[in-house]
């Protein structure tokens, strides 16, 4: 049995479901058979083929680094920020990225949006509660942020690429409420497992945290937000696709004074990946070493900001500085604006 490879009750709930009851039901299908088929993420396949390698009887010829699961990135189109994460937001995991308003969370996400379809040739779902998606894509900007992705990738691949082929592509869905917010992700998951979805590389909610910040206590407020937190990493587990979910800053309640992100212990373990983007560029590492990432009586808006990957399974603790302009976001002081200038110009 599944059982006595001493695996946690949730990894074999997984196998369980997929229809894999019996250790030589496991070795039968091979490895990378099995991770597709029940969804587990690269941690929970390595934990099996450890656990199965330690039963000597069994031979694990697909164990492998060439037989794990691959993961996909959505990149940002901006090279800096993808390195940053390992290669761009990585599917099958919540990445979630905090900030106070005007440090450029929104724009992040739409231009990861453009530069997801254009790449992959998937859908990117945007799920708006705040409407700052909504307005930002009826602006002359999106249309700029639009140009200078196509020129990129036009660039590079040496073939012209239709705008509309990208806009198609980006489904803008609008939350008014937490009813709303519940109910659109349920059918998604609803949509995936009828087929009806077809493939996405992105689903993005811009914000997680607008609705409940009114009117939601106690424990209901806590179920909602692992009901919303379960079922959005089920659509980046079976989907395989990157789940981005813009997170809100509040002042802690403790005596540091210091910016955290918003939704708490509640929220947070869902998330594997975690990004900062509203620290000052300068030395934001040691702010974020202490657990202070931000002191409230210091700061203030500046030109520059800072891309900080602070809690990632994937890559170690940086940050890269970077602008907001009317082409997007933009790394400052690297290779990547000069690039940019030069294919928008």
């Amino acid at each position: 049995m599944v059982t006595e490879l001493g695996l946690n009750d949730a990894l074999v709930s997984k196998l369980n479901k997929a229809g894999f009851s019996t250790v030589s039901q496991i070795v039968k299908h091979r490895g990378r058979n099995v991770a597709q088929l029940a969804g587990l993420t690269i941690d929970e396949y390595r934990m099996l083929g450890e656990s199965l390698e330690s039963l000597k009887e069994y031979e694990l010829p697909f164990l492998t680094p060439d037989s794990l699961p691959k993961p996909h990135y959505c990149t940002v189109n901006c090279r800096p920020m993808d390195q940053a994460m390992g290669g761009g937001f990585v599917s099958g995991l919540i990445t979630e990225i905090a900030g106070v308003p005007g440090s450029g969370k929104t724009t992040l996400v739409l231009q990861t949006a453009i530069a997801s379809v254009v790449d992959q040739g998937k859908r990117a779902i945007l799920i708006d509660t705040e409407g700052g998606l909504s307005a930002l894509m009826g602006t002359a900007k999106f249309i700029t942020m639009v140009q200078r992705v196509l020129r990129y990738y036009s660039a590079l691949r040496g073939e012209k690429i239709m705008p509309d082929s990208v806009i198609n592509k980006l489904t803008l869905i609008r939350a008014f409420n937490i009813a709303e917010l519940v109910g659109c992700i349920a059918k998604l998951k609803l949509d995936e497992r009828k087929g009806e979805l077809g493939e996405v590389g992105l689903v993005a909610v811009d914000s997680i945290a607008f609705h409940f910040k009114y009117g939601l206590k106690g424990a209901n407020r806590t179920d909602l937000i692992n009901s919303v937190g379960l079922q959005l990493l089920e659509l980046a587990t079976k989907l395989q696709c990157s789940v981005i979910a813009v997170n809100h800053l509040q002042v802690a309640k403790s005596l540091d004074g210091a910016f955290r992100p918003y939704m708490g212990d509640a929220w947070a373990p869902f998330c594997a990946q975690k990004v900062m983007v509203d620290l000052p560029a300068k030395d934001p590492l040691s702010l974020a070493a202490t657990g202070s990432f931000l002191d409230f009586a210091s700061f203030q808006f500046k030109d520059t900001f800072a891309f900080l990957v602070y809690e990632s399974p994937l890559v170690e603790r940086t940050s890269v500085p970077f602008v907001i302009n009317e082409f997007g976001v933009v790394a400052t002081g690297t290779v990547d604006a000069d690039e940019m200038s030069q294919i928008i110009m």
